[in-house]
């Protein structure tokens, strides 16, 4: 679904197909909010996550400039990356992780 803000820019929120595999499997109500509730900011053109600085990005993610994750719990992670023009934006959310998966895709080391 297409959006448009204030400044009568398209907006719309695209899920991955691993995404959608991911989310089939999630039975917890409250998660499955959270999620939601994330998606619907990214709609209203709030950048609610922060930028992955470690480089190089996993093989399965090289083709994307920019990526991003957001928080969703203390042990959910949620991956997305920004695609198209000013004028017209797309949120790609491409990946639903836990904690430890996330760690390790991006190659980061337990304290």
């Amino acid at each position: 679904m297409v959006w448009f803000d204030i400044f009568n820019r398209a907006i719309e929120v695209r899920n991955s197909d691993d995404f959608l595999r991911q989310i089939k499997k999630i039975k917890d109500p409250t998660l499955r909010k959270l999620i939601n509730l994330r998606a619907q900011d990214m709609h209203n053109d709030r950048l609610p996550g922060d930028f992955v600085s470690k480089r190089p990005y996993p093989t399965k993610y090289k083709r994307y400039s920019n990526l991003y994750r957001i928080i969703i719990s203390d042990y959910y992670r949620l991956i997305y990356t920004i695609i198209g023009t000013p004028a017209s934006k797309v949120y790609l959310i491409l990946a639903f992780l836990n904690h430890d998966e996330y760690d390790k895709l991006f190659g980061y080391k337990k304290s």
